[in-house]
């Protein structure tokens, strides 16, 4: 039989404000809720984190502060960039871009329930408490510009849908996102060949194959008619995310990141905006990753902290942002 919360204390913000009888310190099981059949579950990776925003939000507090393993959020991984910053103090813009980008310090979702109340979020690290940590505010610090921070992924595939006759393809692009979503895979990039005959997809690896079988499905009629020549994807590909409150001028940022990548004979295979406009990701072979996210690293030197000490982790939580770039290459792998 399973165990189900009980709802004696209710639900109410109020209840949570007002004052308690004597002087306590409320110990909440972040991790632990409930589903909408009340069957007591576990939240998932950051489900502490979100409770504690959530929490804080609710009673008004002057600032949630999530203590950690780590110092904070950095300017890349440092296993792959050693010498990566803490950053002393951002945007929950572009928090959440590093969030869903990689960045498994903080939960996508952390930062929603203090966004409308303006409460900063401090991680800070629970071994070194000596450490100052980051701090998530509203607008980040003031007169702030530049590149903050960098992301890597490589656990992921590029999936092209593609051939001369795509652009007869009834609602092709739409068709794509339907089948890919059905599968499901969370899209990361959406791209066009600037010759406009292939459509690729950045997805977790994980479902690659499912979603190269569903988009074999869904478009069968026009394989079979020539209107597509392929459908598949190429495993061999990482994804490096540059984050910024001035990202947003992507000329700039893709001249700088071409100029430094392309000394070190680093293709960059496409190129995407996100939609808060304060980051671009782009896709390079797996086998360049590290030295691409150190040229970027070197190139745009985001952070002006502590070089970090701890581990980092990156993960896939990123919904489809719309793209542009240069021409899809020669997909490998079915």
């Amino acid at each position: 039989m399973p165990w189900r919360c009980r709802t004696v204390h209710g639900s109410d913000a109020a209840t949570l404000r007002s004052p308690p009888a004597a002087a306590v310190a409320a110990v909440v099981t972040g991790f632990i809720g409930a589903t909408a059949e009340g069957v007591l579950t576990t939240l998932g990776r950051g489900g502490s984190d979100y409770s504690a925003t959530i929490l804080g939000a609710a009673v008004g507090a002057s600032e949630v502060i999530i203590w950690t393993d780590v110092d904070g959020l950095l300017t890349a991984d440092p296993r792959l960039v050693p010498n990566a910053c803490i950053i002393p103090e951002i945007s929950y813009r572009e928090a959440s871009e590093l969030a869903y980008f990689g960045a498994k310090v903080l939960h996508p979702k952390t930062l929603r329930a203090v966004m409308p109340c303006g409460i900063p979020v401090w991680i800070r690290n629970t071994f070194a408490p000596e450490r100052r940590g980051t701090k998530i505010t509203p607008s980040g610090p003031p007169n702030d510009g530049g590149v903050k921070a960098l992301t890597a992924i490589s656990d992921i595939a590029l999936v092209a849908v593609g051939g001369p006759g795509v652009g007869g393809v009834p609602d092709v692009l739409g068709r794509t996102l339907a089948a890919t979503a059905a599968v499901p895979a969370d899209v990361l990039l959406i791209h066009q060949s600037s010759s406009r005959d292939d459509i690729c997809l950045v997805i977790s690896s994980a479902f690659a194959n499912r979603t190269v079988e569903a988009l074999r499905r869904e478009f069968a009629h026009d394989l079979a008619s020539e209107k597509l020549q392929h459908i598949m994807h190429d495993p061999t590909v990482a994804l490096i995310t540059v984050v910024g409150q001035t990202v947003g001028d992507i000329s700039g940022i893709v001249q700088r990141a071409y100029s430094g990548l392309v000394r070190e004979n680093v293709r960059i295979i496409a190129g995407a905006r996100g939609s808060s406009e304060c980051s671009f990701s782009f896709v390079v072979p797996q086998k360049d990753m590290k030295v691409a996210l150190a040229i970027a690293h070197e190139e745009f030197q985001p952070g002006r902290g502590e070089v970090a000490s701890a581990s980092y982790e990156t993960s896939l939580d990123r919904p489809a942002t719309w793209c542009y770039g240069s021409d899809m290459p020669s997909a490998g792998g079915a």
